[in-house]
């Protein structure tokens, strides 16, 4: 688990560094003019359809049931996963044709707030990525064909090569000053990301021809769909959520849209290094595991995930000015960019810490198929945050957006918790953390500031106070102190070994 985790952490962590680079050049190139706001709403339109087959649910099926099926019939798991691949692949090659035919029907749902010039960028970039959808559908089924594997690579280069992909085609739209492609480095890296991956699973010897049998294929056919069934709103739940943001972004003007995406970015940090690599090892070490087995786990995993989290949305919100201004403002990003920004991260960041929690609690939850569970808290989940958006975004404004998500959060972390029996250890380390805001945020408020000096000394202050205040709390020391030191002798010993 310490090696798999090691390598999502810093495959994705590489990933954020690189992406940190495009959001910088995007940003200094079109900050958040019609161009920005054109690729934003085009990855979604792309994206929505296209996530209605990944998303939260054919992962949440193909890991536990491959897993299952390699435990009883390595053959049966081959030919589940040969059944998954060309379902995927077929449903992919059509969702790129109706997308490419239907582009201003779908952008024009999707924005209404945009100008014809604006909706007119956004179809050129929508029909080129298009052409990308089948490449970045059976990237998403090999990643999960290797992590049934315990193999991490293509979860771990994904976000490095989609990065790599928009940078290039970024600065290559603005040299060569054809905003085509933009759209380009999202559809070219995923061409190149489906090549790379056929490869490593020849190179390790996973691709095997399957063994296909009428008999064989009822069987998968119905164990498949009984977990995937419950799953089956998740899409709609989800994707009807993305599209209501957008929505109202474009409702509260173009520049809202742009800005949405760039505070979401700094925001996702903590999901993308933390809860993502903990909730994709937990989804296929924990299938199949005891009751037992995933409490004890929980409760060792909460203090120091709440000890991380808590404090980190503190800070995020204390120096909100400062992080937006060092990340984006220069070039084409100017005052009113930073302030739009601002406004989207200080809302997402109130909650931040339920929603990394909350992430890795789902995929718990997904690993004991209690798939009905996942279903229902996220329903009542995203009902909030769309009901926030709808109706308070004339009274709040750009804030709206990230206290939607902020309570989407929140919400599920509650009923997950509840849900797996835990919630009062959960509630009890929140306020044991909590309880250190009353004295950091007076603080951190009297040494803010959006020069790159204060940046720095914030965050010192930062480390030394929490740090002091973990030393200083007994609870929070027995429970936080032996996972790290744990932790630290384990990469110790790693080292070791490689010398």
């Amino acid at each position: 688990m310490l090696k798999a985790f090691s390598i999502l952490f810093s495959g994705n962590l590489i990933g954020k560094i690189l992406g940190a680079i495009r959001e910088v050049i995007i940003a200094a190139f079109y900050g958040t003019s019609a161009p920005a706001a054109a690729l934003r709403i085009s990855q979604s339109a792309t994206l929505i359809p296209v996530n209605f087959f990944t998303a939260e649910s054919l992962n949440a099926v193909f890991v536990p049931l491959f897993t299952k099926y390699k435990l009883e019939d390595e053959k049966r798991a081959n030919n589940f996963a040969w059944c998954m691949f060309i379902l995927i692949g077929s449903i992919s090659i059509v969702l790129s044709v109706i997308l490419f035919l239907g582009a201003r029907v779908w952008v024009s749902l999707l924005a209404p707030g945009f100008t014809e010039d604006v909706v007119t960028l956004t179809v050129k970039f929508v029909e080129i990525m298009s052409i990308g959808i089948p490449f970045y559908l059976m990237t998403s089924v090999i990643s999960y064909y290797e992590i049934s594997n315990k193999i991490y690579i293509m979860s771990s280069i994904r976000a490095s090569v989609q990065s790599v992909g928009l940078i290039v085609g970024a600065v290559a739209s603005f040299y060569f000053d054809s905003l085509s492609y933009l759209a380009w480095g999202f559809s070219g890296a995923y061409i190149y990301l489906l090549l790379h991956g056929l490869f490593n699973l020849y190179r390790k010897d996973l691709i095997i021809l399957p063994s296909f049998n009428l008999p064989e294929i009822k069987i998968i056919t119905r164990d498949f769909w009984k977990l995937l069934k419950p799953l089956l709103l998740i899409p709609f739940i989800l994707q009807g959520n993305i599209f209501t943001e957008k929505v109202v972004a474009s409702l509260l003007g173009v520049g809202v849209v742009a800005s949405l995406d760039y505070a979401r970015f700094i925001s996702e940090t903590g999901l993308l290094l933390i809860a993502v690599p903990i909730g994709t090892i937990f989804l296929s070490e924990l299938s199949n595991a005891t009751q037992e087995h995933v409490e004890n786990l929980l409760h060792k995993i909460i203090p120091v995930l709440m000890m991380i989290t808590i404090p980190l949305s503190l800070f995020f919100i204390c120096n909100s000015e400062g992080i937006i201004s060092l990340f984006y403002a220069r070039g084409a990003f100017d005052s009113e960019s930073v302030q739009l920004t601002q406004n989207i991260f200080i809302g997402i960041s109130i909650g931040l810490w339920a929603t990394i929690t909350a992430y890795i609690l789902q995929k718990v939850l997904n690993a004991q198929m209690k798939n009905k569970v996942v279903v229902k808290i996220m329903a009542v989940s995203v009902v909030a945050n769309i009901a926030t958006n709808i109706f308070l975004y004339k009274i709040l404004g750009p804030l709206t957006l990230g206290v939607g998500a902020s309570l989407y959060g929140i919400i599920y972390l509650i009923l997950a918790s509840y849900k797996l029996g835990i919630l009062k250890f959960v509630v009890k380390n929140i306020l044991l953390v909590g309880a250190g805001s009353i004295v950091y945020i007076p603080i951190a408020t009297i040494i803010t500031g959006n020069s790159i000096f204060n940046l720095i000394i914030s965050a010192l202050v930062f480390f030394i106070f929490w740090l002091l205040y973990l030393l200083s709390i007994k609870s929070l020391r027995n429970a936080v102190m032996p996972v790290l030191m744990n932790r630290l002798k384990k990469q110790k010993k790693v080292t070791s070994i490689g010398e």
